[in-house]
């Protein structure tokens, strides 16, 4: 038997003579898991030697976390960069998927890949978006390559990228899903579908909103509770304002929509999903009531500058993803096209 036990401690023992392995360890867990190691480790080597330089060399497990090998690449690669809030947000969404005490010698291709899915179907993300996800993951395992901790390079599972693929709620769409959620009793959803659509906030934002945050007809998320990190406020439509009524409590620090959890609200959102029949529709997320707020900005005739102080967009790239909708878009030309007067011709000999 390799372990034995010795007073307080345990001994690992394996092989033989010249070529035994012997160490103490103060936990029987310890031991089993340095035993494993080395056995491990005697196999690979006798494949090694049977097998020459087909079989790759052995490699210890690095221990190395993505929570590690996030704060190396900030500070070794977008530390005083122009783009390092981007990227470092980027990387932590990667990483709140994977695992932030996930060892990087644990990813998969696979884990990569349903990171991506999952990045369109529970969060909405356009396939620009995933992209600039995975290169923010991409450099990380970059850096784990040429420090030695990692023996393989993956190929990200990059989206396709369209510029007007938006999915956004139509009016009797949104009508059909405030009948099913009156139907199915989903009394809290009933409220966020309209508050998330004339706000345009995102989901987070939304479960952090507070009854003290919306005064004076307006709804403000302040500094730090933002993706941009930036302060928004935006005015409330009578739908909106007559939610916040119906909410209303004695003490006023409660959140707006206190029943309502991360899983409380993915549950809900499912039941609407299969209720009206979606569930082939990948698009179908909660974070669709976001574009459609921005859709109907733009479909009401509202400038990407506008849209983009609504929304509280990071570029007005973003925002000019919506403008294909305005009835607007090319009035001006038109209007320049009118105006445009070609000097009369003279007829020469009439």
């Amino acid at each position: 038997m390799p372990i034995y036990e010795r007073g307080d401690n345990w001994l690992v023992s394996v092989g033989s003579g010249k070529d035994r392995f012997r160490a103490t360890f103060s936990t029987r867990q310890e031991a089993e898991k340095v035993e494993l190691q080395e056995l491990a480790r005697r196999k690979r080597k006798h494949l090694e030697n049977y097998l020459g330089d087909s079989v790759q060399p052995y490699r210890e497990p690095t221990g190395v976390t993505l929570r590690k090998l996030f704060d190396l690449t900030v500070n070794s690669h977008w530390k005083g960069t122009k783009g390092v809030r981007a990227a470092t947000g980027n990387a932590r969404s990667c990483i709140d998927k994977l695992g932030w005490d996930t060892r990087i010698e644990d990813i998969t291709t696979e884990s990569i890949r349903n990171m991506a899915t999952d990045f369109v179907v529970s969060e909405g993300n356009a396939g620009a978006t995933v992209n600039r996800k995975l290169s923010s993951l991409s450099v990380m395992l970059k850096i784990a390559e040429d420090n030695d901790w990692l023996d393989r390079s993956f190929r990200m599972p990059r989206k396709k990228e369209s510029e007007h693929s938006i999915r956004y709620m139509g009016a009797e769409e949104e009508l059909k899903a405030l009948k099913v959620c009156a139907l199915m009793g989903l009394t809290a959803l009933t409220d966020l579908i309209p508050f998330a659509i004339d706000t345009g906030f995102r989901k987070t934002e939304l479960l952090e909103l507070t009854l003290d945050d919306c005064r004076n007809g307006r709804a403000t998320l302040h500094a730090g509770q933002t993706k941009s990190d930036f302060a928004r406020s935006v005015p409330l439509t009578q739908r909106c304002l007559d939610i916040v009524q119906s909410r209303q409590l004695e003490d006023g620090t409660k959140k707006l929509f206190r029943d309502l959890t991360v899983s409380t609200l993915r549950r809900d959102w499912d039941i609407l999903r299969d209720k009206m029949k979606m569930n082939d529709d990948e698009r179908f997320t909660l974070h669709m009531l976001r574009h459609t707020c921005a859709s109907r900005l733009a479909m009401g005739g509202k400038s990407a500058v506008f849209i983009k102080d609504w929304m509280g967009h990071s570029s007005i790239v973003v925002s000019q993803r919506y403008m294909h909708l305005s009835p607007n878009t090319l009035l001006e030309g038109l209007e320049a096209l009118d105006s445009f007067r070609r000097p009369k011709l003279k007829v020469v000999g009439g």
